[in-house]
């Protein structure tokens, strides 16, 4: 094979490679998804509205807020891409326009189902959506 051939292949698959990075959704976008997919518009408004919340609080950018460690699942759980992928146009909305949403939280940082267990974090009950209970 020659030198130009490889070179190439070389550039072909970096070309593909940016593509597919520049395709990748936004974490904010999955995270909303996954958290919250079968609660609807309003079920991903509402966990948005944590990310917003706690962007506020802490000074940090929404991507921050998904990317600290252990704190929405929805960035690394198993069903996050067909989630998503479901979602999507909703998702994407929500988290292009995070911070400029209204608040419909009363101040929620967290949120929990039903069915976990309550945390010290979770001090004030703000609002009961479909299978999500938030908390400030």
């Amino acid at each position: 094979m020659s030198f130009l051939r490889v070179a190439a292949g070389i550039l072909a698959a970096l070309a593909i490679a940016g593509n597919s990075y520049a395709a990748q959704p936004d974490p904010v976008a999955v995270v909303i998804a996954a958290e919250a997919a079968g609660e609807g518009y309003t079920g991903m408004y509402l966990v948005a509205n944590t990310i917003r919340n706690r962007a506020i609080q802490s000074g940090r950018t929404p991507l921050e807020i998904v990317r600290q460690r252990n704190q929405y699942y929805g960035l690394t759980a198993p069903g996050r891409w067909k989630c998503y992928a479901a979602v999507r146009k909703a998702a994407d909305y929500l988290a292009a326009n995070v911070m400029k949403l209204p608040d419909r939280t009363g101040g929620a940082l967290y949120f929990r189902q039903p069915r976990e267990r309550r945390q010290k974090w979770h001090k004030v009950e703000t609002v009961r959506y479909g299978g999500h209970i938030f908390y400030k």
